[in-house]
């Protein structure tokens, strides 16, 4: 039997905030962690409902049934850690691909700047997620989106063609 408690209105004295090192931190009743994740459960189309809370080594604390639940203050720490997670930036173009050994070596301007993303194997690297669109995800795990669309310059199409049935 798991020891999952499921926050709801009955549990009313939930804090969220970030503690001095900034790290995420949690307080119910009595309860205090620091170091935890938010995590959303499916199905994704309904953001603000069924928040997992993890501990720092990924042991599931509770479920807050929905952030609307939650003081102001708590919800705007809880929105804020949810979008620096599932934040996916888009890759506006693509500066150059290169094969380095057995790395790839991407330079692509995205929506938040410049970036160098290092992959080892290119195509396990490259979800398509709809037609025209993929999900790139470098060595260290994080994600970038792609979109092959008009709105491409010249040099990010070759690039992106170079690669794309190798």
């Amino acid at each position: 039997m798991s020891n999952l408690v499921y926050l709801n209105r009955s549990k009313p004295v939930i804090r969220l905030f970030r503690s001095l090192t900034g790290a995420l931190s949690i307080e119910i009743d009595q309860d205090s962690y620091s170091k935890i994740s938010l995590v959303r459960c499916f199905p994704y189309t309904i953001p603000n409902k069924h928040i997992s809370v993890k501990s720092d080594n990924g042991a599931e604390l509770y479920t807050i049934d929905c952030l609307s639940q939650l003081s102001e203050e708590s919800r705007f720490v809880a929105e804020e850690a949810l979008r620096e997670r599932y934040m996916i930036p888009r890759i506006t173009r693509i500066v150059s691909i290169k094969k380095r050994g057995s790395h790839w070596s991407w330079s692509v301007d995205t929506e938040y700047g410049v970036t160098r993303l290092m992959m080892m194997n290119l195509h396990e690297s490259i979800r398509q997620v709809a037609p025209g669109r993929w999900i790139v995800t470098d060595q260290d795990g994080r994600r970038f989106e792609f979109k092959q669309d008009e709105s491409l310059d010249t040099n990010s199409r070759k690039q992106w063609s170079t690669i794309k049935f190798q």
